[in-house]
């Protein structure tokens, strides 16, 4: 897979990013010289002392429907330049024969075996320069920051009035498709991942403080459940609660009615007859002896069945003699 490299490109103030395709399967010294010079590897050139490095470094001639020419970080004019190889390298054949065509690279030169570092993206048809210059690169992106460039005010010398700057440059890191979409789905699940854990610990600690925090939707579902069977113990107290209330308040009513009636004694059928009388008017004779009574009933005014009222406390009662 050929390198790609990138040129962060100053027109007027914007900065836009030029990505370039190095031919290093057809040309690799020439692509080699271009990418090295891109990422500044190798230090400072032994011929001019200056930093092998675009950065900084300005498009000296820009003419429309033709070219924008840059690279020469010695002078900045287009009289400079140094390759990583020397101040100059070979020409590459396989360059040479390669066409040229609008937004490709190519090395600019004074003539056969010269060029050094000074490049330049045609902008046009250019069939007059097939077979100088090699060419060695194509635009891939940007295009439109080219055009921006090559439209730019120039002076006589077809200079650009205000610079046209490589402000930043470098290769760029090539990842398959297969690698990428890997990444970004791992990214997707992860932040899924997070937001389930931040979902989870907000409804946890919402729901109670004395009950441990939840880390999975399944103790969640135990935790709620556990919330529906106190509700249902509550429900169920409280129904409880509520039938003892009201079977008291039935008692209440019952011993209050019972209250209001006649008394009833608990003597057996033959002693009352005895001691009272029997339904033909007789009565026992005498004094009553000791009687068991029911003593719930100790408090009531009693009478026989002829009128006499009967006296008594404890458990005993007597019929008072006229």
């Amino acid at each position: 897979m050929n390198p790609r490299v990138f040129l962060d490109v100053d027109v007027n103030g914007t900065v836009g990013r030029i990505i370039i395709e190095l031919f290093a399967d057809k040309v690799p010294q020439t692509a080699e010289n271009f990418r090295a010079l891109c990422t500044g590897e190798r230090g400072v050139g032994a011929v001019s002392g200056n930093p092998l490095h675009y950065k900084g470094s300005v498009f000296h001639r820009v003419i429309q429907e033709f070219c924008i020419q840059g690279g020469d970080f010695v002078s900045g004019n287009g009289t400079g330049g140094e390759s990583i190889y020397g101040r100059t390298m070979e020409d590459e054949p396989a360059g040479l024969e390669t066409k040229h065509f609008p937004f490709c690279l190519s090395m600019a030169n004074r003539g056969k075996d010269t060029a050094s570092s000074q490049f330049f993206i045609t902008t046009g048809d250019t069939p007059h320069l097939d077979g100088k210059h090699v060419v060695f690169g194509r635009v891939v992106k940007g295009i439109e920051v080219v055009q921006q460039a090559e439209a730019v005010d120039v002076d006589d010398n077809d200079r650009p009035v205000q610079d046209v700057r490589i402000v930043h440059c470098g290769e760029l890191e090539m990842v398959r498709r297969s690698d990428a979409k890997r990444s970004a789905k791992s990214s997707k699940s992860s932040k899924r991942s997070r937001r389930r854990s931040s979902s989870t610990d907000s409804s946890s600690s919402s729901s109670s403080t004395s009950s441990p925090s939840s880390d999975s939707d399944s103790d969640s579902h135990d935790s709620k459940d556990r919330r529906r069977k106190r509700r249902s113990r509550r429900d169920h107290s409280s129904d409880r609660y509520l039938k003892k209330r009201s079977s008291k308040r039935r008692r209440h009513r019952s011993t209050s009615a019972d209250r209001g009636a006649p008394p009833k004694l608990s003597v057996a059928k033959d002693v009352y007859d005895r001691l009272f009388g029997n339904r033909n008017g007789h009565r026992g004779g005498g004094r009553a002896g000791h009687l068991m009574v029911d003593p719930a009933r100790v408090s009531a005014r009693r009478t026989d069945p002829e009128g006499r009222e009967i006296k008594g406390r404890g458990l005993t009662r007597y019929v008072r003699e006229s």
